[in-house]
């Protein structure tokens, strides 16, 4: 895209603060960003401000599964029994999905939980912490969908395939902005 998309103006706030918003209603007990050493969250909505971590992830350039490795050591260090990976460019996400990720996570006791659009396992994706070991192996631009064939899991289905929606190009951003609000 060329610039910093997170920072990118969406409905009074930013792009990025949209969806990070969303993560800091849901019943999530931390919220943990993983940023690149030249972020300064200047993305990050006053409103938020003083309700979630951030850690660096000085290897990001190197590929995606380095910012996931980042977030795993720092939710172990906090003990967590599960981390959500979210991405902050998906501005139509809502917190009841989040939430029924985790309630999902309770129940079925199973390694994963994912978003499922049209057939296709996708971001946020809840891992219980048995899957941190294999999370921590990840290496270069692979994400941690490589890993779900290789697990216990379930998909829960979003309402519509639009919640699920990133922003990677101008086009994209183009027609977000074109649109009266976030449904």
């Amino acid at each position: 895209m060329g610039r910093n998309k997170l920072a990118l103006p969406l409905f009074n706030t930013t792009l990025g603060s949209v969806a990070l918003k969303v993560a800091l209603q849901s019943n999530l007990d931390e919220v943990l960003i993983v940023k690149r050493a030249e972020d300064h969250l200047e993305w990050v909505d006053s409103s938020c401000e003083g309700q979630f971590q951030s850690v660096t992830c000085c290897d990001a350039p190197l590929g995606q599964a380095h910012s996931i490795v980042t977030g795993i050591k720092a939710a172990i260090t906090r003990g967590a029994d599960a981390v959500m990976i979210m991405l902050a460019d998906q501005p139509f996400l809502r917190m009841h999905h989040l939430n029924a990720m985790m309630e999902a996570a309770i129940k079925e006791r199973v390694q994963y939980i994912g978003t499922n659009v049209e057939g296709r396992t996708q971001p946020p994706l809840l891992f219980s912490k048995e899957v941190f070991p294999d999370l921590m192996k990840l290496e270069g631009d692979v994400g941690a969908r490589r890993l779900l064939p290789m697990l216990t899991g379930m998909s829960l289905n979003i309402n519509e395939s639009s919640e699920a929606y990133d922003i990677d190009t101008e086009e994209e951003y183009t027609w977000l902005i074109s649109q009266q609000s976030i449904p």
